[in-house]
């Protein structure tokens, strides 16, 4: 069988889902990563696995319903059999073919770290983000020691406001909903149409403020930093995916880098 070249795209990150492709040839897999399975830790295990030479390798993403599944088989000296399958049903392999393995490695790996990179892929949108990431984006120019120093010397009523305006949140209930299941829909209304007058009728937000203790205003300045440092580890945002940008892997790249056998680069 012909060794085909592989191609990936990374489409777009939006409310806890990474879409992307992978084809080869007249072959391609559209995949919907979901940030409650994220695979992408898995991802960069496999293509270290297939960059050391193992022979067999293959890992799964969990699409919340369907399962899509790679396997990377050693075919010839250098190249791989690639199949991306559902193993859960009884359907053809979305691909099946022969591929090389440093160029399956590169086309995976070197997109994974430009998507990463670019501004297709929108962090607070799919990884777990603490009020302290919050902070931190806001105040680029303090160490994490000085925004905790500088927080410190805060009351407790200013703190709540702050943290709340850096992280808000909401409780939020419908007015005129006489049951769960229509509080249920009305809610996956306001959530996925936003900006719709129909969605947004009748919705109730109240402000649900980050609470200190109520001795915080009298405690001594460490113990109000250590108060003040788990509570900066706590998660502001709803997604529960990992940072991408720690997902980068030396064993890859010291393996894209070294020369082919033949005393070339690629």
């Amino acid at each position: 069988m012909k060794v085909a070249r592989v191609r990936v795209r990374f489409h777009g990150c939006e409310a806890g889902w990474i879409d992307f492709s992978v084809a080869v040839g007249r072959q391609t897999a559209k995949i919907s990563a979901s940030n409650s399975w994220d695979p992408f830790p898995d991802l960069i295990c496999w293509l270290e696995r297939i960059a050391a030479g193992r022979r067999h390798s293959l890992f799964a993403i969990d699409e919340e319903g369907v399962t899509a599944q790679f396997v990377a088989t050693a075919d010839a000296c250098d190249s791989l059999r690639l199949v991306v399958r559902d193993p859960e049903r009884d359907v053809p392999p979305q691909i099946e073919a022969v591929v090389d393995r440093r160029q399956l490695v590169t086309a995976v790996y070197t997109e994974f770290v430009r998507f990463a990179k670019s501004k297709r892929y929108v962090e607070e949108e799919w990884a777990a983000i603490s009020l302290g990431d919050r902070l931190a984006l806001r105040l680029p120019d303090l160490t994490p020691q000085q925004i905790l120093a500088d927080l410190a010397r805060l009351d407790r009523d200013t703190l709540g406001k702050l943290f709340f305006k850096v992280a808000p949140s909401y409780l939020i209930t419908f007015k005129g909903s006489q049951t769960a299941e229509q509080t249920v829909g009305r809610f996956v209304n306001f959530v996925l149409r936003p900006n719709s007058r129909k969605a947004k009728k009748g919705v109730i937000q109240t402000p649900d403020e980050w609470e200190l203790p109520d001795e915080f205003d009298n405690w001594p300045v460490n113990r109000r930093k250590k108060c003040l440092r788990e509570m900066l580890k706590e998660q502001a945002n709803s997604w529960s995916g990992v940072k991408l940008d720690e997902l980068s892997s030396p064993r890859i790249e010291r393996y894209l880098a070294c020369s082919d056998h033949d005393g070339s680069r690629r």
